[in-house]
């Protein structure tokens, strides 16, 4: 489904994000959304965790021997909201921002 996709959008295979979600009633595959040129626009939340997929994607083109990480940084995460959270300004407003 996601090379279908990207071939069908004309998009350069390997640097698009293709979100799939199996349904629980029937399990089968249905198509939620084509994020293009993934790289060129990473997310903040991933570069913040210390993962450069730009610099990644260079160095491992130009042969550079890339040092693996075992996991993200401690002290970091990557979260993906996929919905408006409402809350009280009062419970937020002494939060100290990262």
């Amino acid at each position: 489904m996601a090379r279908g996709a990207v071939s069908g959008m004309g998009l350069t295979p390997g640097f698009n994000n293709v979100e799939v979600i199996v349904s629980h009633d029937d399990d089968q595959p249905y198509f939620i959304e084509v994020n293009g040129g993934r790289c060129a626009a990473q997310d903040m939340n991933i570069v913040a965790s210390g993962v450069n997929m730009m610099d990644l994607l260079v160095e491992t083109l130009t042969g550079e021997t890339i040092t693996p990480i075992d996991h993200v940084p401690d002290g970091k995460a990557i979260l993906k909201i996929r919905r408006d959270v409402v809350v009280d300004f009062a419970s937020i407003q002494n939060m100290v921002a990262p």
